[in-house]
């Protein structure tokens, strides 16, 4: 994608995120109205670029950017139909039943009852063999366990690892009450699969294996992800791109300048969100 050059290092330490802000915008960013903070975060992290057009990202009026010689693919628009994948996705038959779906996602997004079950993003048929085909894999922050399970009943390897892993089960998926520490859960939540406990710093226990990331939070460990990464090790992200929910602005801003985009797939999304996968190769001198 469009690499821009800030002309500076990332730093070692971590940054909060107004801290990433004046490293992106400038000392002078406070002076700028929200709107224009956004413009010029959209601008230097190729949000245009990474986004498809179809997707309620507020980009959906512009045309797709450049890609620049360093990228390998494009992101593009593709119909999805979940009444027409095949797959073994349990959670796609239960958001069937419970949510009204159209071309523009999910919906209402009221019904987030599901989510203690079933991931926010669900994976579509192309996600999955997508997916699949980067086996082995570990996924880091894999919650309780969906996409790992997902992917291996359907012919592919990953291990979940989570650092508030779920109580362990004898035969997931199974539904549990309690954590744990025995105490009672707020609702019912189902493991899908044996999660290990850990953080993100795991990926170097798997040196041989990609690293799966869905959903990441905003949170600064998710830079020193990309940078414990092997060269060897690719990144197959799930997420919405820079503005959205997931990870911070310095993390897109490592991928858009330091990593190649190779592959790319479509997942569910509700009408509020863009997630999208991408799959990310390091630099070796990243």
């Amino acid at each position: 994608m469009m690499g821009i050059f800030l002309g500076a290092v990332l730093r070692a330490d971590k940054m909060d995120i107004d801290e990433q802000f004046e490293f992106l915008l400038g000392p002078d960013y406070t002076d700028m109205d929200p709107d224009e903070q956004r413009r010029q975060l959209e601008a230097l992290l190729d949000t245009d670029g990474y986004i498809p057009a179809s997707q309620p990202s507020g980009q959906a009026n512009k045309q797709p950017a450049d890609q620049s010689e360093d990228s390998t693919i494009d992101v593009v628009s593709r119909s999805i139909d979940p009444d027409t994948d095949e797959l073994y996705n349990p959670g796609l038959e239960a958001y069937r039943e419970h949510v009204s779906w159209t071309e523009f996602g999910w919906g209402p997004v009221d019904e987030t009852g599901m989510f203690p079950t079933y991931p926010e993003y669900l994976p579509t048929d192309e996600a999955i063999q997508t997916v699949s085909d980067y086996s082995p894999l570990v996924d880091v922050a894999a919650g309780n366990g969906y996409w790992a399970h997902v992917i291996t009943e359907n012919g592919g390897d990953c291990i979940a690892t989570d650092l508030n892993a779920p109580r362990a089960v004898d035969s997931p998926p199974e539904t549990i009450t309690f954590d744990a520490d025995g105490e009672r859960l707020p609702f019912e939540k189902t493991v899908w699969a044996a999660v290990r406990e850990a953080d993100h710093t795991v990926v170097t226990e798997y040196p041989n294996r990609d690293v799966l990331l869905c959903h990441p939070p905003v949170q600064e460990w998710t830079e020193e992800l990309l940078s414990r990464m092997e060269p060897s090790q690719r990144l197959v992200l799930v997420a919405e791109w820079y503005p959205g929910a997931d990870a911070t602005p310095l993390f897109f801003h490592t991928l858009n300048t330091k990593w190649t985009l190779c592959d790319e797939f479509p997942v569910y999304n509700w009408k509020t969100t863009h997630a999208h996968g991408y799959v990310f190769e390091k630099s070796v001198t990243a």
